[in-house]
């Protein structure tokens, strides 16, 4: 049977041992017959990936800020169509068929159903915690869910209005590494609306 792979499965982990690798491998280069040329293109690949990993940082940091922007724009505008539809219900030459052109009589009965697309997310696995990128878009938020270890069910661990939420629990044994499952869902207002996300997997250690 084949044993576990020594290369780690998350980005965090790979670049910390690529690093110690990259470091120590000419001091073992000519006992072990690896060429100059060999060695150099290591630390070409080193270089490669950490400016790829760079790269996504710098776009996951890019998209919280213009999700934050939008989420701050979007705010102010709905406010400011609240408040002129206060004004305008006041006037005396409006009516409920004026209200109900405009759309801001919701009729009554009407159940009005939010549809939000299954969320996307990544889970990353930092020296203390394991972090969720998450996409807000027309949501409120998210709910989140996990189980670790041998746990059968998922349980949910908090809710997040803004990305990243960030899971800073202890290990069940700390100290011993422990498999842990994700999945996300939309909330529209305190109301958990739309399918669950896909599973992410990460093995953490704290």
């Amino acid at each position: 049977m084949a044993g576990k792979d020594y290369l780690p499965r998350t980005d965090g982990q790979l670049i910390i041992w690529f690093e110690n690798f990259a470091a120590k491998i000419s001091t073992y280069a000519a006992a072990l017959g690896i060429s100059a040329a060999e060695v150099t293109q290591l630390q070409t690949d080193l270089t490669s990936l950490r400016t790829k990993l760079n790269d996504v940082q710098t776009a996951k940091t890019n998209l919280a800020s213009a999700v934050e922007t939008k989420g701050i724009s979007l705010a102010n505008i709905t406010k400011r169509i609240r408040d002129t539809v206060v004004v305008l219900k006041r006037k005396s030459t409006y009516n409920d068929a004026i209200g109900a052109d405009l759309g801001v009589i919701v009729a009554t009965g009407t159940n009005i159903a939010i549809e939000l697309p299954t969320p996307e997310f990544q889970a990353t696995v930092l020296p203390d915690k394991v972090r969720l990128d998450w996409v807000k878009g027309e949501s409120d938020g998210i709910v989140i869910q996990s189980k670790r270890g041998a746990e059968a069910d998922y349980s949910t661990i908090g809710r997040d209005t803004m990305s990243p939420f960030d899971d800073e629990r202890l290990c069940i044994s700390p100290g011993t590494p422990e498999v842990r499952m994700y999945r996300i869902r939309y909330l529209s207002g305190d109301d958990e609306v739309g399918n669950w996300s896909n599973e992410a997997r990460v093995l953490f250690v704290k």
